[in-house]
């Protein structure tokens, strides 16, 4: 399934591109991942960036900013389930295709 992020810039609010975005697995260390890239992501050069996830999984979105100055770990997508195209779509009403 393809997941999409943008990363906003915090001083003015708008759309960021240049960043290198990958998604780890899941860690319950200090750092929230672990291990090499699952998934990275590309940048659509307009300050949003996806990734086709083929396998579910928990996963933890890491970003280096493009002077590869400092590694950011946005707390919200620490953990973060991303269903992948092994998982069944769920049609309104709870039931499956």
């Amino acid at each position: 399934m393809k997941h999409t992020l943008t990363i906003l810039g915090k001083n003015d609010g708008r759309p960021k591109s240049g960043y290198t975005v990958k998604m780890h697995a899941y860690s319950t260390g200090s750092s929230g991942y672990s291990g090499s890239a699952l998934y990275s992501y590309t940048d659509n050069s307009d300050g949003t960036y996806y990734a086709d996830i083929t396998t579910a999984v928990k996963g933890t979105i890491v970003i280096t900013t493009p002077s590869s100055s400092s590694v950011l770990v946005p707390s919200n997508w620490i953990g973060t389930f991303f269903p992948g195209d092994n998982q069944p779509n769920i049609a309104p009403g709870g039931s499956t295709p």
